[in-house]
């Protein structure tokens, strides 16, 4: 059996851990759903055309270690599922230009009983 190196988040030492220990561990894993919502509005700007989304990819690629993350980007089309039961945690960016849809998300994800960030 092939032993990989990984940093435990408790003690921070090294320590080996088996391919299925890994596997284990992840299934474990806090599911977080990281949202970049779509405005109402046609303006150019929000329509992922002109920029990323950079402090969710930021966001997600630290928290990646520690949780599975799903990010959407409903600018170019992607949508929020109706029924988040997948996630634990739901962090929603937002501008002026979307507050309104981000509020509809966050309402929904708290109906469903989950920590909206």
């Amino acid at each position: 059996m092939q032993a990989t190196q990984n940093i435990s988040p408790g003690n921070g030492k090294n320590e080996a851990l088996s391919p299925e220990q890994l596997a284990a561990g992840r299934k474990s894993r806090k599911k977080r759903l990281l949202v970049q919502p779509k405005s109402g509005t046609g303006m150019m700007v929000d329509s992922g055309k002109v920029s990323m989304p950079l402090n969710l990819f930021m966001a997600a690629t630290l928290a990646s270690e520690l949780f599975d993350i799903t990010f959407i980007d409903e600018r170019p089309g992607n949508r929020v599922p109706e029924v988040l039961s997948g996630y634990d945690v739901v962090a929603v960016t937002s501008r002026t230009l979307n507050a309104t849809k981000t509020y509809a998300i966050a309402n929904r994800a708290r109906r469903q009983g989950k920590i909206v960030r």
